[in-house]
Parts: C-alpha cells; sequence; structure tokens
C-alpha cells in the first residue's frame, strides 16, 4: 500500500485545507526557509502570519487586479501550472500574498492570481493558504507591483517575467514619483535619475535582466527624454534606419548611386568585412562599384555616452588594426594593395555629451571619420610583427 504523502493534498476531491495542512505549510514556507519573500520591510510590506483565508475573500481582492499594474498580458505558462496544481497542492510551496492596512482594511493580493484563478474554476476547495502583510510607512502600490514583479522572476516555473513586465513596472514606478526627475535636471540628477532605473529593472527581475545592456539602455534614454522633452542620445537598433536617418537628414550626401553604394552596420570589427562581402555578392561581384561604410554605436549607455562610445570605439580600433596587420602580414604570402573601393566612411555619432566635450566639432546625428575619432580619443595602434 502507497503511503499518502502527507505534503501534497489532492485539491480536486478535498473541500477546505486543514489547520494540519496549514501547520505544513508554515513550516516549509517561513520567513527562514525563504527570507526572499518575507523581508520586505523597505518596501513597504511587514509579515505579519500566515493563515486560512475563505476564498471568495480572495477573489474579492483577485477582482481588483492588481496583476495589471506588474504584468503585461495573461500568464502564459498558465496551462502548464494548472496541470500541475491539480495533480495535487505542494504545501510546501508559496501560498497567496496579499496585504491590508493598519485598520485591517484589505489592499490588495501581489503574488498568486494564477493560483487563485485555478483554485476557483477547477476546483471544490473553499479556502486558501495566505501569506499575509501589513502596509507600512513606505508602502505604496508602485513599490508593491516592484515586489510582485520581483516575486515573478524569482518563480520562473509559475510565473515567468518578460522584459515587457518590467518595462511597465519602471513605467509605472516613473509616473507614481518612486523614481522622480525634473524638467531640467543637473548632471547629478541625471545621472541618478538613470542609475536609480538600472537598480530598478535588477531589483524587479532579480537579476535576469542585468545582460540586457541594449534594453535597459534604451529604457534609461527613453524616459530620460520624455520627462525632459530634449533628446541626448539616438539610440540606432540596425543598419536600415540608420541610413533612413542619415537620408532624411542629408538627403544629398547619402543617396546611392550607380558606381557608389552605403552599407550601414554596427560597431563590430569582426563584421565588417563579411558585411561588405555580401553587399558586394548582392551586387554580382561587380567590380566597378565603391562600397562606403557608416558604422553605428547601437545604444550608448544613457549614464556615461561619452565612455561608452570611447570604450566601444577603442576596441573597434585595436580589432581593426590587427585584422589587417593578420591579412598583410600573415594571411598572404606578400603584401597586398588595398583596391580603395571598399572604406568606412566613418562612425555615426549619437550623442549630444560627445558634441559639447568636442566643442562642436562632433555634432549629433553626423558621420565622424575613422581618423578624427582616432585622434580625438588619443589613440596608438602597437603593431604586434616586423615589417
Amino acid at each position: 500500500m502507497i503511503k499518502p504523502n502527507k505534503f501534497i493534498v489532492d485539491i480536486k476531491s478535498v473541500v477546505e485545507f486543514t489547520d494540519a495542512h496549514l501547520e505544513i505549510s508554515k513550516t516549509a514556507f517561513n520567513p527562514e526557509t525563504h527570507p526572499e519573500y518575507f523581508h520586505l520591510s523597505e518596501m513597504g510590506l511587514e509579515f505579519d502570519k500566515t493563515v486560512l483565508m475563505e476564498g471568495s475573500d480572495v477573489n474579492v481582492l483577485a477582482n481588483l487586479k492588481m496583476t495589471q499594474l506588474f504584468k503585461k498580458g495573461s500568464n502564459k505558462k498558465y496551462t502548464k501550472v494548472k496541470n500541475s496544481l491539480l495533480k495535487g497542492y505542494d504545501l510546501r510551496a508559496k501560498g497567496i500574498f496579499i496585504v491590508v492596512d493598519s485598520d485591517d482594511n484589505q489592499l490588495a493580493l501581489f503574488s498568486g492570481n494564477t493560483t487563485t484563478h485555478i483554485l476557483d474554476n477547477n476546483t471544490p476547495l473553499q479556502n486558501r493558504i495566505v501569506h499575509r502583510f501589513v502596509a507600512n510607512s513606505f508602502f505604496s502600490f508602485a513599490k508593491l507591483s516592484q515586489v510582485g514583479g520581483r516575486f515573478n522572476a524569482m518563480d520562473l516555473e509559475s510565473d515567468p517575467i518578460v522584459w515587457e513586465d518590467v518595462e511597465k513596472i519602471t513605467r509605472f514606478n516613473v509616473e507614481q514619483g518612486e523614481i522622480a526627475l525634473p524638467k531640467n535636471p543637473t548632471p547629478i540628477q541625471k545621472e541618478n535619475f538613470l542609475n536609480d532605473i538600472g537598480e530598478m529593472v535588477n531589483y524587479i527581475g532579480d537579476g535576469r535582466f542585468d545582460t540586457q545592456t541594449v534594453k535597459i539602455a534604451e529604457l534609461q534614454n527613453t524616459l530620460l527624454e520624455e520627462i525632459t522633452g530634449k533628446s541626448t542620445l539616438i539610440t540606432i537598433k540596425n543598419p536600415e534606419q540608420l541610413l533612413a536617418i542619415l537620408r532624411t537628414d542629408f538627403p544629398l550626401e547619402f543617396i546611392d548611386g550607380k558606381y557608389n553604394k552605403f552599407v550601414g552596420y554596427s560597431c563590430f570589427s569582426e563584421k565588417i568585412l563579411p558585411t561588405l562581402a555580401k553587399a558586394w555578392r548582392k551586387d554580382g561581384y561587380s567590380d566597378k562599384i565603391n562600397y562606403d561604410l557608416i558604422i553605428h554605436f547601437g545604444t550608448p549607455s544613457p549614464v556615461d555616452p561619452v565612455g561608452t562610445i570611447r570604450s566601444n570605439f577603442t576596441t573597434f580600433f585595436n580589432e581593426w588594426e590587427e585584422m589587417k596587420d593578420f591579412y598583410e602580414f600573415a594571411y598572404f604570402k606578400s603584401p597586398v594593395e588595398e583596391t580603395g573601393r571598399f572604406e568606412i566612411q566613418g562612425f555615426y555619432q549619437p550623442s549630444a555629451e560627445l558634441e559639447e566635450q568636442s566643442d562642436g566639432k562632433f555634432p549629433m546625428g553626423s558621420v565622424v571619420s575613422y581618423d578624427d575619432l582616432v585622434e580625438y580619443f588619443g589613440l596608438t595602434y602597437e603593431r604586434q610583427v616586423t615589417v
């Protein structure tokens, strides 16, 4: 005879959780075993207790649809979670999270909406295991949205967070003044605002989006522009966008001709020759067409755009010069002479800060030559081979 598992409850037949079920849950899931779910004082939440609560009362909170504050769209794993839950409710798992005010007025259900919906629509279960918090003086619904998003990030099996959720929560917090910036900020205020955005993304995503530097930079820059009404950084997402911008801003300079074409690409030296080769192949390997390459920096960090541009260009410079040495002194038997038909015309300058620091020499939105950037950043290449 198979002994029943005390941690698993058949919720398709059980009408209610018992006090014994509650005690098992409290022993398995509590501030000592899972502190990341309970130590939330700085976010405005003081853990009170884990209790049994009538399903109808939980549904009242669920119907407030607080999830809309921290989730864009429905739970894409709903069916998977449902099938797993209906096989048996694991008392060791986290329950439903609610918050009340100091007068015991129920404010919100901020984690467990999917579980609530499944239990309500697919089982006879009349009560719920609920982790109850009390709002403290730091409480705000904006902070609560951060916590709800973070819980989703920590629980990828049940309700995984995606970048759109992080962006929605961050925007909501800016709108609610959790992160503030005046319309005409000082450099320090701007820097603090951008850093606060980065830290909030880290918190909401539980570190899962730290490597998404381009998305974070785009969000920072967009929010900065929306608040200040000023464009200080141009984001380039692909070569097509780059060429479209140049042809709009400089209608007579970057138009393809019969024997001359423009090619755009990002600042990765190892992709330059393959990109030019692809353009050459597309034109039937013609020996009559010249190709001018314009390189963009993608989305530099709004926190330090000039530093990002300098770093990316320095890496490009060293790799590009080394690659040319490799072809000239190692790959081919004898020195080679360039045809002059494939040239780097320059680099798209996306930063108002770089324009200011260069005393207007490099206007934002212009194309700056390779040699000018080498000189401006004071770069020198130390050849490692004897010529």
